[in-house]
């Protein structure tokens, strides 16, 4: 082989390899913002879901899939959840690192197919969107004092935007009962925290679609809180991140359960 050739050859080589380690794997399509409206669901909790009352004890809850929906596992846990129209959710999976629990029934929402889990890496500075259904009152008080984050994109729901300040791998934070519980891939957001905000998805948003990246667990910095007298900040939310892959588990369950009704 002369000089040349084999000057040729490495150049087409390393052409090659640099084509193939930039190749970016596409996004799979996104959702419109008619399918996460139609997909959020508030979560109710109690002993007798005939007597529902709509001002206690609701979190916010997002479908997945037809038969599985999300919310934060402070919501539900040692709590019967159910939806609007009464029907029960069994709680399938809890990862309570990550304060998410996935919750079915039989069926949530016909005809949806899975919601798509953004995989990529965000860092501080990047914009992610929380869609929120909150109190009347507490929905009034954003939209009026914060019109650059807060819009209203249903007589419902609201998104937020908010700038992420903060990603924690590890950190401590607090239940309702000052009990200390570990979390990891926790992102800390500068947004108009609420109550109310638990279970909330958070999005990313590519060309105009949705792509599920969290679930909103907290509107104070964990730690900061009545339990250790360290004032808390209001305009921040904390989100845990939706595990990559994000049904493996839940799958296996659903087959536990239906080889056991084949059995039966």
């Amino acid at each position: 082989m002369n000089k040349l050739s084999a000057l040729m050859l490495l150049f087409l080589t390393s052409c090659s390899v640099a084509a193939y380690s930039g190749r970016i794997t596409p996004l799979p399509p996104g959702l419109t913002l008619q399918e996460v409206e139609q997909r959020h669901h508030l979560i109710y909790r109690g002993s007798n879901a005939q007597k529902l009352d709509k001002t206690k004890g609701t979190c916010n809850g997002f479908v997945v899939s037809e038969t599985m929906i999300y919310t934060a596992e402070h919501c539900v846990k040692k709590l019967h959840p159910f939806l609007e129209d009464g029907r029960p959710l069994e709680k399938l999976v809890s990862l309570h690192e990550q304060d998410i629990a996935i919750l079915g029934t039989d069926t949530i929402e016909t005809a949806v197919r899975e919601a798509p889990v953004y995989t990529g890496k965000l860092d501080i500075g990047d914009e992610v969107y929380i869609v929120v259904q909150t109190s009347q009152e507490n929905k009034r008080e954003l939209l009026r004092d914060f019109p650059k984050q807060v819009r209203q994109i249903s007589p419902e729901l609201l998104e937020v935007k908010g700038e992420i300040l903060a990603y924690h791998p590890k950190t401590t934070s607090f239940d309702s009962s000052c009990n200390k519980i570990p979390a990891v891939d926790l992102f800390f957001i500068d947004a108009p925290g609420r109550l109310g905000f638990s279970g909330s998805p958070v999005f990313v948003k590519r060309d105009g679609e949705y792509y599920l990246f969290g679930l909103g667990r907290s509107v104070r910095i964990p730690g900061h809180s009545f339990c250790n007298g360290i004032v808390a900040q209001d305009n921040v939310i904390t989100f845990s991140v939706i595990p990559n892959p994000p049904y493996t588990e839940l799958v296996r369950v659903d087959e536990q359960k239906k080889d056991k009704n084949a059995r039966n």
